[in-house]
């Protein structure tokens, strides 16, 4: 029998969680999260740009090392969070939460390779012969172009949802790269739908809550009192926030669903 999660559960559970371990969860988060995309904005290591072709190769490949490194550590952000609540002991540090989950990361940065070359190749394997085919139609048109790649991207979506519990599942039931992906798969069999529709309505609200902290700081650039540094500092804080609340929501779903 598929159960069925209640969304106001998971988001009270949540918070619940963030407020009583909130200086821990700061310094993982600025340690694994807000540190690296401070420096890869700083350095300006992703440029600005409306077509690749536009960058030169030291440019796409400064930016591909720069996607790829801040994604490992979201990835070993995740995990720790997740030890934390694994574990659940009372007013633990920081220290000691990654000391916890040292021993998932080689495996957890494992997984995240395997998963984004998984979904990768499978991107491609749609998106390449729609693309020859616009090519052989000599389509111009960027829009329908754009329309076709996204459609490319549906089964990535697929996938995507099917193994989104697949690090859960390798810190709390201490699984392999392979076994958790499988586990994952099982556990969203019969409920894709309501775990897509979750994941988007979280990702909904928390990009509304970014967007009208996000205006404050909009105010205070027209009126003069900031500048680029703070505007970068004070954009990646409000995003460390919004991904441990996020993982934190997905973790929380993965044990109710886990019961």
């Amino acid at each position: 029998m598929v159960k069925s999660v209640i969304f106001n559960s998971l988001w009270n559970d949540s918070i619940e969680f963030f407020k009583k371990n909130f200086m821990m969860l700061f310094l993982i988060g600025v340690l694994f999260y807000f540190l690296p995309r401070v420096y890869v904005g700083y350095n300006n290591l992703i440029p600005e740009f409306e077509f690749i072709g536009e960058l030169s190769i030291p440019q796409i490949r400064n930016m591909l090392l720069a996607v790829a490194s801040t994604s490992l550590f979201a990835s070993l952000l995740f995990v720790s969070v997740a030890y934390s609540m694994k574990s659940k002991k009372k007013n633990a540090s920081a220290k000691d939460v990654i000391n916890g989950a040292s021993k998932y990361y080689l495996k957890a940065i494992g997984l995240s390779i395997v998963l984004a070359i998984a979904l990768f190749l499978i991107f491609l394997v749609v998106a390449v012969p729609l693309l020859l085919l616009l090519g052989i139609l000599i389509v111009e048109n960027q829009q329908l172009i754009s329309f076709f790649v996204v459609l490319a991207a549906i089964p990535a979506l697929y996938f995507l949802i099917r193994w989104i519990f697949s690090t859960c599942i390798l810190v709390f039931e201490d699984s392999f790269i392979i076994g958790s992906v499988k586990k994952s798969t099982k556990i969203v069999k019969g409920r894709w739908w309501d775990v897509f529709f979750k994941i988007v309505l979280i990702g909904l609200v928390m990009g509304l809550v970014n967007y009208i902290l996000l205006l404050g700081i909009i105010l205070f650039e027209g009126a003069g009192y900031t500048n680029n540094l703070f505007n970068l500092i004070s954009t990646n804080l409000l995003s460390t926030f919004t991904t441990l609340f996020v993982s934190i929501f997905l973790i929380n779903y993965y044990l109710t669903l886990k019961k």
